[in-house]
């Protein structure tokens, strides 16, 4: 039995913690929030060991491995402190605020064992899965091009106290957003060598990005447009889309199902000339419990896993790093031409 804490309490430690108390090999031990009240309610309905201070849980606590949900400016402390407690280690996207305090958190790791990943979902859908092999495999040739999308609803007013709106606490649409997306990229069509013609746009709020425009190139000689917007209220929820034109045929998926056009049908009779539909249903394994998608569920069994078969994941911190880098580049590259 693996024995886990958490690091943040919010939406996505709450999501995180209600996967993991359903898995057969894991014991949540602890609970760490800087919020009293949320503290107060957990010790009045579980036996976790509740604190408020990361430092104390983790020299109070025999723990194995630490889930970290906390805004993205707190990220390298904490895992440095779990890399020194010989903790593996689960941690929000994105990475890390800068490049540069990535790159020292994957050097500290160089040469050890411990699991360490970071919650790029979309890498453990079964949609997602699926083309990436079918692109992978040829069915559509070669990659013309790709739109690769995100909106949601998550800022639709100026803000001066939400941890989002705080450039310094890792607010702003690229790193809650475009990060996915980048990631998702790098996922399907391998790093990312280049940037072109970026745009960041401010919406509602004042001092971060609510939408971003930019043109990857990746190292394979693959182009694709990332195109990003929190602040658009016509979605429910946030929402990703992809578009992949090759020389064959078109893919056009989101995390529910996979539309591909084909100009022949494909040798193997399997997929038809015209369009092809696949839904999810058809294709995910399924879960012992569901929390915002199985994907969620997906990358945490990941993350367990690796630990106890000691394996790197499919997506670490290492990995991570090169989004990190990414986002960097298009921030400099809408600076230079913003001059």
């Amino acid at each position: 039995m693996l024995k886990g804490g958490v690091i943040g309490f919010g939406r996505m430690g709450v999501t995180h913690y209600s996967i993991l108390n359903t898995h057969p090999d894991v014991q949540l031990v602890a609970v760490c929030d800087s919020s009293k009240f949320t503290i107060k309610n957990l010790k009045r309905y579980t036996s976790l060991k509740l604190f408020t201070d990361y430092r104390k849980m983790f020299d109070e606590v025999e723990m194995d491995f630490v889930i970290v949900a906390v805004p993205t400016a707190s990220h390298i402390e904490i895992v440095k402190a779990a890399i020194q407690k010989g903790l593996h280690i689960f941690v929000e996207k994105p990475f890390s605020l800068t490049a540069e305090e990535g790159k020292e958190i994957v050097a500290m790791l160089e040469g050890g064992d411990l699991v360490n990943q970071v919650g790029y979902f979309l890498r453990f859908n079964e949609v997602i899965r699926a083309i990436k092999k079918l692109v992978a495999d040829g069915l559509i040739g070669e990659v013309v091009h790709y739109k690769n999308e995100m909106y949601g609803r998550t800022v639709l007013k100026s803000s001066k106290t939400s941890w989002r709106s705080k450039k310094a606490m890792g607010g702003g649409c690229m790193l809650d957003f475009a990060s996915h997306c980048i990631d998702f990229a790098d996922y399907l069509f391998g790093p990312v060598e280049q940037v072109f013609g970026s745009i960041l746009k401010n919406i509602y709020s004042l001092n971060v990005e609510d939408a971003v425009y930019t043109t990857l190139e990746h190292q394979n000689g693959t182009s694709g447009n990332i195109m990003v917007n929190w602040s658009d209220e016509t979605y429910r929820k946030p929402y990703n889309r992809i578009e992949i034109l090759g020389t064959k045929g078109k893919i056009v998926a989101d995390r529910q199902e996979c539309r591909i056009f084909l100009r022949e049908a494909s040798n193997d009779g399997h997929w038809k000339k015209g369009w092809n539909i696949r839904y999810l249903p058809e294709l995910e394994k399924g879960v012992r419990f569901s929390v915002r998608g199985s994907d969620y569920t997906n990358q945490l069994d990941h993350f367990i896993d690796c630990i106890e078969n000691n394996r790197a994941t499919s997506c670490t911190f290492a990995d991570a790093l090169r989004t990190d880098f990414v986002i960097e580049k298009i921030k400099k590259d809408f600076a230079t031409r913003s001059k």
